[in-house]
């Protein structure tokens, strides 16, 4: 059976003392007729109902809806963009300015349009967490309002995104055709080409973050263009680059490269000369460029890159693209003497060592 939402528990237990209190009251008047303290105790216990039931559906979550929705400094399109946040993602609503909301991801905090997030209370988001899902596991695709291709779209998907299963009258997920049946976020259904969706709860099982499958992911977005802030297949932005590759290998990795230099563990540089001698590093270590810490000045974090081997690493400057840290080299990053530091995320067996893995988040699941 499943269990009742924290508010319908909440509801039922003051519900509960209302009865009991009620209780009391009967032998208080059968035995002692003392009305004044029978007002006081029902007051207090509509008081507290009225609490419970007022906060009991308040929209304060909400989903994304878009495919890549937009995340800004200021309620204002000019502001500077700070993230993305993919479609299917569960946010909090802090606060509204005209049109726009300010809500938190679970790694950011930042200002969207209100068309782009569907409002929910919580009871309505924890049926929607625990509904079964598909993810899109290509770069593009697209939800169409029928089963075939010419038919009219309803949306565009980029990979990541997340959508609810739509079920037949039997209870059954809906396949038509080589298609696949989904709900969005705000209701509409629709049908994606089956080969572009996984089933969400599966393919998170199934993901291992060894070197080879963070290399071979981070190939995949070769030629996507730089943007500020970016964090899907649309645009990306260095640690935009970084976090997709992990979590697209079921590794959750904090939004900033700032941030992401604090997780896993160090790496030495020392030993390492780029095209002659490997150190300390492996493939699938985050390389991290800026300026080091001096006695006047704290570390300053600037960019991040997925090393891949023989002095070479995968990163978005200007696009994502592949350089050599070796100065020899005709692909040679003009920024790699700024190297800082090197952090492993995660081990041989592509086991976290203290980033959260997207199959054990509450997140998503």
């Amino acid at each position: 059976m499943k269990p009742a939402p924290p508010e319908t528990r909440t509801l039922l237990l003051i519900l509960f003392f209302v009865l009991l209190q009620l209780t009391n009251v009967t032998k208080i008047i059968i035995f002692t007729e003392n009305t004044l303290r029978m007002k006081r105790i029902i007051i207090t216990a509509l008081a507290a109902l009225t609490l419970c039931t007022g906060a009991f559906g308040q929209q304060k979550f909400g989903v994304v809806k878009y495919s890549a929705n937009f995340m800004r400094s200021k309620p204002d399109y000019s502001s500077e963009l700070e993230t993305q946040a993919l479609m299917g993602t569960p946010v909090k609503i802090h606060g509204s300015n005209r049109y726009w909301l300010q809500i938190s991801t679970p790694d950011y905090k930042a200002w969207t349009t209100d068309m782009g997030i569907v409002p929910m209370d919580s009871v309505q988001l924890q049926e929607y967490t625990t509904a079964p899902k598909y993810i899109c596991t290509v770069l593009w695709s697209e939800v169409f309002a029928e089963p075939k291709k010419d038919a009219a779209r309803i949306s565009d998907l980029v990979m990541g995104d997340l959508m609810r299963v739509s079920m037949s009258h039997s209870g059954k997920a809906l396949k038509s055709k080589g298609f696949l049946g989904v709900v969005l976020p705000d209701g509409r259904k629709g049908y994606v080409r089956g080969s572009d969706l996984s089933d969400f709860a599966l393919w998170a099982k199934s993901r291992c973050a060894v070197a080879d499958n963070l290399i071979s992911t981070a190939k995949m977005l070769i030629g996507t263009p730089y943007m500020w802030g970016g964090y899907s297949s649309k645009g990306l932005d260095c640690s935009g680059l970084t976090k997709t590759v992990f979590f697209l290998n079921g590794v959750m990795l904090y939004r900033n490269a700032s941030q992401q230099a604090k997780e896993g563990i160090d790496i030495t540089l020392d030993g390492f000369e780029p095209g002659k001698s490997e150190g300390e590093l492996r493939p699938g270590d985050l390389v991290f460029f800026g300026k080091k810490a001096t006695l006047t000045s704290k570390e300053r974090i600037t960019h991040v890159a997925l090393y891949i081997g023989n002095g070479c690493i995968i990163h978005s400057s200007q696009e994502v693209r592949l350089n050599s840290l070796d100065p020899a080299a005709d692909n040679y990053y003009s920024g790699a003497q700024n190297i800082v530091r090197v952090r492993r995320i995660c081990d041989e067996n592509g086991k976290p060592y203290t980033s959260g893995v997207v199959k054990d988040s509450p997140v998503y699941f």
